[in-house]
């Protein structure tokens, strides 16, 4: 889910977190490389940066079984088919994801 979709819901809580759990599923929040916060915080520390994701970068809000198809499809792919796709089983949607090149 992109940034512009969760930030201003009841979903924002998760800015102050990382991360939420919602209808037994984790949601994290990532990069435009799918890296979670996590990981963008140790390097933006590692790097003295002052932020893990700088502003106007974006920070999905990405279920964390789907993280991996994230990476490897790219922010734009992925949500493209996710948009293709919205009314499709998560197990549906994790077989295209993975017959994609």
């Amino acid at each position: 889910m992109s940034e512009e979709y969760w930030a201003n819901s009841q979903l924002s809580i998760v800015r102050h977190y990382g991360r939420v759990k919602l209808g037994g599923y984790e949601y994290i929040i990532v990069n435009k490389e799918g890296k979670d916060i996590f990981q963008c915080s140790a390097e933006a520390e590692k790097e003295g940066r002052a932020k893990a994701i700088e502003a106007g970068e974006p920070a999905d809000l990405c279920r964390t079984d789907f993280v991996k198809y994230y990476k490897k499809l790219g922010r734009e792919r992925f949500l493209e088919v996710l948009k293709e796709n919205q009314y499709t089983s998560d197990d549906e949607l994790k077989k295209i994801y993975k017959t994609i090149k």
